[in-house]
């Protein structure tokens, strides 16, 4: 079984020789190999986050491990460890009747004989079960609640979230969060959509600007657009399909790094879907 590795932020400098000195959290190294010059330079030019032992072997044949031990002991990577999930129940929280509805009936159907389905108002702020995973489409949305939910699951020994919501007339499903895996919360995600939605021409306000007008004057408005039945019906698709590819059965699985961190958008005016690797928002007090 080949392992995969997560590479760690460095810095990168050409020398004039060719050589390149590397800067990590664990020192300087100077290197000379070109084979890996040109991968480490390429990991810089496209930030690359990860890379997996069968690319290390094709590159560096015989000398793979020797490469490894020396790009880990000098903190420029480090083994992805697979996570296990155990699933026992499923809570589907959401502001949306048609939605609940769709969600509810299909897992009910498939997975009834696994898990415990249970429909939770938003409103509703009870403790997590243990092994819960809490299902969330918030449409209309507002930032106070999405905070709630997270800190619902923040209190809980175990339990997991899959946040989804209408934001500026796209489809967004953050990247599975676990307060025992200390990866990105749900306040990381709308903290870095608000800061990358208020960048705009010095003559018009943003989305967001006018968002935060409306947030100074009531802090408990509801940010949503309204929806077709077909939409709703394409949004609860992508939520079980992602529920799928994680979960499988929903009994022990195993689930790798990237697939954790792996967060979507969808257009909701061509469905045109793009995915990236959820990151910490600096602001946030997920990982204090």
């Amino acid at each position: 079984m080949t392992s995969n590795y997560r590479i760690n932020r460095f810095l990168c400098h050409s020398l004039q020789n060719g050589d390149v000195v590397v800067q990590t959290a664990n020192g300087v190294m100077k290197i000379h190999d070109k084979d890996l010059i040109d991968l480490i330079q390429s990991w810089d030019r496209t930030g690359k986050k990860e890379i997996s032992e069968s690319v290390l072997e094709q590159i560096f044949k015989e000398e793979k491990e020797e490469v490894i031990g020396f790009l880990a002991s000098n903190g420029l990577i480090r083994t992805v460890k697979e996570k296990m999930l155990r699933i026992d129940s499923v809570t589907i929280m959401t502001n949306d009747d048609f939605l609940r509805s769709i969600l509810m009936n299909t897992l009910v159907e498939d997975f009834q004989e696994n898990l415990a389905i249970t429909s939770l108002s938003v409103d509703d702020m009870q403790p997590c079960e243990e092994n819960e995973l809490s299902l969330v489409f918030l449409n209309p949305y507002n930032k106070s609640l999405g905070k709630r939910i997270r800190d619902r699951h923040m209190e809980s020994s175990n339990s997991y979230l899959l946040m989804s919501y209408i934001y500026n007339n796209k489809f967004y499903m953050d990247s599975l969060y676990n307060r025992n895996w200390v990866n990105p919360c749900h306040c990381c995600h709308i903290g870095h959509i608000e800061s990358h939605m208020r960048i705009g021409s010095a003559d018009n306000l943003t989305y967001q600007q006018v968002i935060d007008m409306l947030y100074s004057l009531e802090e408990d408005i509801k940010i949503g657009v309204p929806l077709t039945n077909s939409q709703r019906v394409i949004i609860a698709s992508c939520l079980i399909k992602r529920m799928q590819l994680l979960f499988h059965d929903f009994t022990y699985s195993k689930i790798h790094h990237e697939d954790i961190n792996r967060a979507m958008v969808m257009k909701l005016d061509n469905f045109k879907i793009y995915e990236d690797t959820s990151i910490h928002w600096e602001l946030c007090d997920c990982y204090e």
